[in-house]
């Protein structure tokens, strides 16, 4: 499994100050879900080794703080969380286990946040 905080990689891990459309949130969001498939893109396609090949999850977050200038609800934040399961890790004898464990990982998620999460499903 490999974990990775990509607040830093999108420009979110000090608190942005912004001044209008796109919201700071919509800005973080188009930044962070086409790093995460470019990553996991790579791990599929990397041929110089076999080092991926025994991954079961890929785990993406990035929590961000925003304050927009000029507006009277000045402040949001938000957590993006992103988890990508590789069935095929193993020659496909671990497949059950990284969809069991990425239902897990979102699970505790919840129980974290104290809400619902809205897990976009975007690879089979």
């Amino acid at each position: 499994m490999i974990v990775l905080d990509l607040a830093q990689c999108i420009g979110a891990d000090q608190l942005i100050l912004h001044e209008g459309p796109p919201s700071a949130r919509e800005l973080v969001r188009h930044r962070f879900f086409p790093l995460v498939t470019q990553l996991a893109d790579e791990m599929t396609h990397y041929s110089h080794s076999d080092k991926f090949e025994r991954i079961l999850v890929l785990q993406t977050y990035a929590r961000f703080f925003n304050w927009t200038l000029g507006r009277e609800k000045d402040v949001d934040m938000g957590f993006f969380f992103k988890s990508i399961p590789f069935p095929d890790a193993c020659h496909g004898l671990v497949g059950d286990q990284s969809k069991h464990i990425q239902t897990r990982i979102a699970r505790g998620f919840e129980r974290l946040s104290g809400n619902p999460l809205s897990i976009r499903r975007t690879r089979k």
